[in-house]
């Protein structure tokens, strides 16, 4: 295995992937090794993926089957219908070649949200002509049964004279476009709302999330870096307010047990789209794992401060290895 991952890391690497399609953080986390190891993971595409992840010179090539919503059925007639027509002109043209019993409506929406259309257009405007692009991809399904010529088999000149444009309308915005990753691939794959500081902030953290996982890390006082994606507070039974953090780094999402005397004197630092830099204690209950949280800076005055001077802050911050119990309703 070191063989292969130093000699052929990109076939090797397509391997993983295919290997973990079936399990969201393995693929993330993998993914997550290819950047590390410089390897470019393309987005799905009707053009050019496969069932599964595949080798595309010095990249890989997002496999279909590791996509949600979409079946094995509606990948095969994809590919056979390119490798029988070569690459698809247009969304109606897509819809005229595939069997829409299998590329159901469902099936599209998921491609043109992860992007796998992008050749037709973006994906609002994908999402907004559908209905007419099927309405049309069937007619001419049926049209070939019936043996008539549709506008499908002329010449591409002709085809694309007859053919309705797509409706203007503007793009789908970054957030919502990244969400729609997350949902159907479970990583952002084109880019990560960390994706610009993921090697800085190496610098900062020992820890990732696939980290906390690990029994043998029981009890480990880590620091580890994220975005804030979901927040809850809690009141416990002493009538102090403690909070319940969600943040993810590149690899997967971490659960963050803020208790109250932290909470008191950080509370406005635990705010959703943040950037934060989380040191505390692993604690395993069962198959739940969290973060025990004794100190935060958000990123940028962890940046403004510098990795030494943060070391410092975080060694000072440490408690000892003393246990907190908890529960999820309040201390």
């Amino acid at each position: 295995t070191a063989y292969l991952k130093a000699n052929y890391p990109v076939e090797y690497m397509a391997s993983v992937l295919t290997a973990f399609r079936a399990n969201e953080e393995k693929v993330a986390s993998a993914i997550a090794e290819c950047r590390r190891l410089g390897i470019e993971v393309r987005p799905p595409d009707v053009h050019r993926s496969h069932l599964e992840f595949t080798v595309e010179g010095d990249a890989i090539r997002f496999g279909l089957l590791a996509v949600k919503n979409v079946g094995q059925g509606a990948i095969e007639s994809i590919i056979a219908a390119r490798e029988a027509g070569g690459d698809f002109r247009s969304l109606a043209d897509f819809c005229g070649r595939v069997d829409l019993r299998l590329c159901n409506r469902k099936v599209l929406e998921t491609l043109a949200r992860v992007g796998a259309l992008k050749h037709f257009g973006h994906p609002a405007q994908i999402l907004l002509g559908l209905d007419d692009a099927m309405a049309a991809g069937q007619a001419a399904q049926r049209d070939r049964v019936s043996g008539q010529v549709s506008l499908f088999d002329m010449g591409s000149s002709e085809a694309a004279v007859l053919e309705r444009p797509l409706p203007v309308t503007p793009e789908t915005p970054v957030r919502e476009r990244l969400r729609w990753e997350k949902e159907l691939l479970g990583l952002y794959l084109s880019e990560h709302p960390m994706g610009e500081v993921a090697v800085q902030i190496g610098q900062y953290v020992d820890a990732y999330s696939p980290d906390l996982k690990d029994e043998s890390n029981e009890g480990r006082r880590v620091v580890v870096g994220g975005i804030v994606t979901g927040l809850r507070t809690v009141v416990t039974k002493a009538k102090a307010t403690m909070a319940i953090v969600t943040i993810e780094d590149l690899q997967g999402a971490i659960e963050v047990v803020v208790f109250p005397k932290l909470h008191e004197a950080t509370a406005g630092t635990w705010q959703e789209g943040a950037i934060l830099l989380v040191a505390g204690r692993i604690d395993h209950r069962g198959d739940e794992v969290s973060l025990l949280a004794d100190f935060v800076l958000s990123w940028e005055d962890a940046q403004a401060a510098g990795p030494e001077s943060f070391r410092e802050q975080v060694a000072a911050g440490d408690r000892g290895g003393g246990r907190r119990r908890w529960n999820r309703d309040g201390e």
